[in-house]
């Protein structure tokens, strides 16, 4: 009987409603995942920072990004209303949490299993030298991190592993009293996460979701922040890099200044949306011609390359053959057909094994991948 309840306890664990919520510097994404109704995720974004509503959709959330707010002047709006984690307070924890409960519903918590991933923003990412082949203690590391951020609070570490002889170390950091506000306040609104990790292991998670054959997998979050770049070999953490260019917030500000458009047509413009009524202009210039984006496009695809060259030379033998995009970023279609030529590994989305076919939006695949797990997808 014993064995039989257990089997009944683990059933219904696995039955469980899962939701994921994936932190950005600019949008917060919920995605709600039911076992009982495979393929069917339920998908919400907010700003992260308050002052807008959620939106509610299947569609790409980049409409919540550009929804404008009640200002005097709406083309003096630039993209950067993201959050600086740096000066996160239990304030703002408290906002989102509160927001959260609101754009999910009371109904939506009964009996949901809940995780978080946070921005890479929020992280600290750097690589330390040994000296003399001596290792640095967390200690060191913890200070040294310190010092370099102007941040005195307490930090938790996590090390990604080097090539085989390398003497620098890699680490990801992020102070311990981020995470424990967030998961205060999201307990208090019965948003208790069972976990609540940087994004590095979520977007692991997501690849190995693939239930793909090859032994190497890289995936890229191209949020509207740096990107993140990630390969992972057998199931474990290989790479990690944060990409220099592609911040797809700073190119919405550049054709802000360059069209005097406001967010939102800028956003429409990056989409390659028609603005013909309002801006003949600039609706008729093609990507080429503006230097400063095809040099932003072409210097992404070349650190996507490097990266693919160095993945595969510290995995002898191994060919990466696909790069799996998520994020805001894979929502511009026209930066993809420009950056894809570019590239020597071809563009895939990424797709959760098991789920009737049904695609997430690519803006939602990290929470939808939380969510998934949770469901018992996984």
């Amino acid at each position: 009987m014993a064995i039989q309840n257990a089997k009944f306890a683990l059933l219904r664990r696995r039955l469980q409603t899962g939701i994921g919520i994936d932190i950005g510097s600019y949008l917060t994404k919920i995605v709600r995942f039911s076992p009982q109704q495979p393929g069917q995720f339920e998908c919400v974004a907010l700003p992260t920072r308050a002052g807008m509503p959620p939106v509610k959709t299947a569609a790409p959330a980049l409409a919540a990004l550009s929804a404008q707010p009640a200002v005097s002047d709406q083309r003096k709006q630039r993209a950067g209303n993201s959050v600086d984690f740096t000066r996160w307070s239990s304030q703002q924890a408290e906002s989102l949490a509160n927001r959260l409960a609101v754009a999910i519903g009371s109904a939506n918590l009964r009996g949901a299993r809940v995780a978080a991933t946070i921005s890479m923003a929020a992280c600290d990412f750097r690589s330390f030298h040994a000296t003399n082949g001596e290792k640095l203690s967390r200690t060191d590391i913890i200070r040294s991190v310190q010092e370099a951020t102007q941040d005195s609070r307490s930090r938790s570490l996590a090390l990604i592993p080097g090539a085989s002889g390398e003497s620098k170390t890699r680490v990801l950091s992020l102070p311990e009293e981020l995470p424990e506000a967030i998961a205060t306040h999201l307990d208090r609104r019965g948003l208790f996460p069972e976990f609540l990790e940087a994004l590095p292991w979520t977007l692991a998670r997501a690849l190995s979701q693939l239930k793909s054959s090859h032994r190497v997998l890289v995936g890229i979050d191209w949020s509207f922040g740096d990107p993140t770049l990630l390969a992972t070999v057998d199931g474990k953490i290989d790479y990690v890099r944060r990409l220099n260019a592609g911040n797809v917030g700073r190119m919405i500000d550049r054709a802000i200044d360059s069209f005097q458009f406001s967010k939102a047509e800028a956003i429409r413009w990056l989409e390659r949306t028609t603005l013909a009524a309002d801006h003949p202009a600039a609706a008729a210039v093609d990507y080429e011609s503006n230097q400063w984006l095809s040099d932003n496009c072409r210097q992404l695809a070349q650190e996507i390359n490097t990266s693919i060259e160095f993945i595969q030379w510290r995995n002898q033998g191994q060919k990466v053959q696909e790069i799996y995009i998520v994020g805001g970023g894979a929502e511009l279609p026209a930066l993809i057909d420009f950056i894809q030529p570019e590239l020597s590994v071809p563009l895939a989305s990424w797709h959760p094994d098991g789920t009737s076919g049904e695609m997430v939006p690519p803006v939602f695949a990290m929470a939808a991948s939380l969510a998934a797990h949770l469901g018992g997808l996984t």
